[in-house]
């Protein structure tokens, strides 16, 4: 069990690595860009700036790129804010679903009024312990229903089968030692 283990701990762990190399030279090949067309745009700046500096002056030429540059991430932020979905129409619950839900209130509510007597007594009797696990019990079946709940009490009864019938030992076989 344990080499099955250490096999398929070492197929993710070679999967995970491979997966993380890839990011990462996917990520600085992204920055890379990033900065080339960071670069690229500085020098395109500056090549604007110079000829509208020689046609009407450095002054003009300045409000001119800035202008520019303000304007670019103005509209880029506005087709940002038009993009961004907005939140999720909440979908409108099916007949099924209200019916559903009805029901399991209904059990709720039935569970409650049918352990109150029965906690009310276990509080008098000072019984902590067995009043907890009526809370518990009761809150469980309310939230795995009637199958879930029948699940898991077949699930004890095997359980406490064994230990009652002595741990390891198995219906049929006989406890006579050899001779």
């Amino acid at each position: 069990m344990n080499a099955f283990l250490a096999r398929q701990l070492r197929e993710i762990t070679t999967a995970l690595e491979v997966t993380g190399g890839r990011l990462l030279v996917s990520v600085v090949l992204a920055l890379l860009a990033l900065l080339a067309l960071l670069a690229g745009l500085a020098f395109l700046a500056v090549a604007l700036f110079l000829k509208i500096a020689a046609l009407a002056g450095t002054l003009y030429a300045a409000l001119a790129v800035g202008g520019a540059f303000i304007v670019i991430a103005l509209l880029a932020l506005i087709i940002l804010r038009l993009r961004r979905p907005a939140a999720p129409p909440v979908p409108k619950p099916l007949p099924v679903e209200v019916e559903k839900a009805e029901r399991r209130a209904a059990f709720a509510a039935n569970v409650d009024e049918t352990i109150a007597p029965v906690l009310d007594a276990l509080h008098n009797a000072n019984m902590k312990p067995e009043e907890l696990a009526l809370r518990v019990g009761a809150e469980l079946s309310k939230q795995t229903g009637a199958f879930g709940l029948i699940a898991l009490a077949v699930a004890a009864g095997f359980v406490v089968a064994r230990q009652i019938a002595g741990g390891n030992k198995h219906a049929g076989e006989d406890n006579a030692k050899p001779s």
